[in-house]
């Protein structure tokens, strides 16, 4: 980023969007998103995903072998139970707060509320950045997590909403940046460590690809468009 774009401050709103896939559901899903500033460290995201239909999904075997006997008397059958994308609505507000009048120490609170999923987690998290040298830093970071579901046959405009019993976790990582690896590319890595899961992971990013892979055999990919 130059200096003078550092000088013009955060832009009023940024508008992206990304493929992401996954090791738990295997299925391509793309998101757009609008981000708001409403404040220089306040935000608000309006974000869509674009995924298979959630019941076709659970549905899946079943619907595999309705399909398989359909076609036994109707060769059409199979082209009428294809899984659709259904679009998922998510708003979200996020704000930073800085430590020490510089950016080693921060705090981030978020709230999240699902619209499809009905579904709100509201989250707080504390980073603590140690420059190594050059551009490798330890850094620091615990979470504290928040799920509220929309209780059972809460069908109403504004749903009673069942509370979880918050999820603490912390980790540990070491980051390092190769800025302009190539002439058009900047690389990170991190390794680090999830104390709750107890399991080792490995981040990879480059300016439009990330991938992240842990020791339990989990991974998640990000491509941005």
């Amino acid at each position: 980023m130059s200096g003078a774009s550092r000088n013009q401050g955060p832009p009023l709103g940024v508008c992206f969007s990304a493929l992401q896939v996954d090791s738990d559901t295997r299925t391509l899903v793309f998101r757009t998103a609008e981000k708001v500033f409403l404040r220089p460290n306040t935000a608000l995201k309006l974000s869509c995903f674009f995924e298979p239909n959630e019941k076709k999904k659970k549905d899946k075997s079943a619907a595999a072998a309705a399909a398989a006997e359909s076609a036994l008397t109707n060769a059409t059958a199979p082209q009428t139970d294809r899984a659709v994308l259904a679009p998922r609505f998510r708003i979200q507000l996020t704000h930073k707060h800085f430590f020490g009048g510089d950016e080693t120490m921060r705090a981030t609170v978020r709230a999240r509320y699902d619209v499809s999923k009905r579904f709100l987690k509201a989250s707080s998290h504390l980073k603590k950045r140690f420059p190594l040298g050059g551009s490798t830093s330890l850094n620091l970071r615990g979470d504290c997590i928040a799920k509220l579901h929309a209780a059972e046959g809460s069908g109403s405009a504004v749903p009673t909403f069942a509370i979880q019993t918050p999820e603490l976790s912390a980790r540990a990582e070491l980051s390092h940046k190769i800025l302009a690896g190539t002439s058009t590319q900047d690389f990170q890595i991190r390794v680090g460590y999830e104390l709750n899961e107890n399991e080792l992971y490995v981040t990879a990013r480059e300016n439009r690809i990330s991938m992240r892979i842990s020791s339990s055999g989990k991974w998640h990919m990000l491509y941005d468009l």
